[in-house]
């Protein structure tokens, strides 16, 4: 059984208004249970508060399957409030972030990254860290989990022309 539905509106300043649910969905290498999703994302109105809750359950890419994903934002543009949790076998992940969205642009603050895998991996956000990112660009500066039982630490950049990052582990297991 496959079903899309949606509702969309569109105004300028933009803003977008839209409800879609969409089950049994498979489409060149992708493949979802089920998605559902409500926008009401108006970036270009300061004095709105926009809320946007986006949820897909068994996406599976490339033999590759996320058992869950979660994605909320909330709040005005000069203050988003962002919240994204995922699943996949034997691994979760959850983090929050806040800042600013201007001209296409959100520069925001990491503030909680929380990555537990099986039993003995939980690691955590050592502190809030810088984010940017917009259609041309994602940067994350330097950042690091700590926890059980032991250290991730990871930054980077990218463009649409390049790409660079870098990642260190410390008393992982592989």
């Amino acid at each position: 059984d496959r079903d899309v539905t949606g509702v969309q509106t569109c105004a300028l300043p933009i803003s977008i208004v839209a409800t879609a649910r969409g089950n049994g969905i498979h489409h060149e290498g992708i493949a979802v249970d089920d998605f559902n999703a409500d926008i009401n994302f108006a970036p270009g109105s300061p004095q709105y508060d926009s809320k946007v809750e986006a949820h897909v359950r068994n996406l599976v890419y490339q033999n590759r399957k996320l058992d869950n994903l979660s994605f909320k934002l909330a709040g005005r543009t000069n203050a988003y409030a962002v919240h994204m949790d995922a699943a996949a076998l034997g691994v979760s992940m959850s983090a929050a972030a806040s800042g600013p969205y201007n001209n296409g642009v959100w520069q925001g603050q990491l503030r909680g990254l929380d990555l537990t895998g099986s039993e003995s991996v939980h690691l955590k956000l050592e502190h809030p860290v810088s984010l940017v990112v917009s259609r041309d660009l994602v940067r994350a500066e330097w950042m690091c989990l700590a926890g059980q039982p032991g250290s991730m630490c990871a930054g980077g950049e990218w463009n649409p022309t390049q790409w660079n990052a870098a990642f260190t582990a410390k008393e992982m297991p592989l």
